[in-house]
């Protein structure tokens, strides 16, 4: 009986460990944020769905130079700065996707996305025929476009 608990006990503590992976393997640390992987998935199943709604992706102005500059910690304020901002602008799910570069998928955009500071921005529209790599790269092509 006491072997059976013992095993009962190491097994719960495995299952704690692996929720704690994946946890660390699912949100940013830095941010608390769901990370890309999620993204890419949420992203797929909206656009084989084919619901309406719009991918905007957001780049973060001058990290490098801050980074450079100010030091990583200062580089690291301003990501958490922006993600906060994100999150409370946006009042949808917010997901840091790279180094500089965060994304949602809200059903409209009934927010002002040009009040949240160092940011660029891209938007694509969800269509019949637009494959979310497509919805990528126009949103991407947006920001390429505003930073020139």
């Amino acid at each position: 009986m006491e072997d059976c608990q013992k095993k009962i006990l190491l097994l719960e503590q495995e299952i704690e460990n692996l929720k704690e992976q994946l946890t660390r393997y699912r949100y940013d640390h830095l941010t608390g944020l769901k990370m890309r992987k999620d993204f890419e998935n949420d992203l797929h199943r909206k656009v084989l769905s084919g619901e309406d709604f719009y991918l905007v992706i957001f780049d973060v102005n001058d990290l490098h130079s801050v980074n450079r500059t100010k030091g990583y910690q200062a580089g690291d304020m301003l990501l958490r700065v922006v993600a906060t901002s994100l999150i409370e602008t946006c009042k949808t799910t917010i997901y840091r996707i790279g180094g500089d570069e965060f994304a949602c998928m809200p059903l409209d955009i009934n927010f002002e996305i040009d009040s949240i500071q160092h940011i660029e921005y891209g938007i694509s529209k969800s269509s019949k025929d637009k494959t979310a790599s497509e919805m990528l790269k126009e949103a991407d092509n947006m920001i390429i476009k505003k930073k020139k």
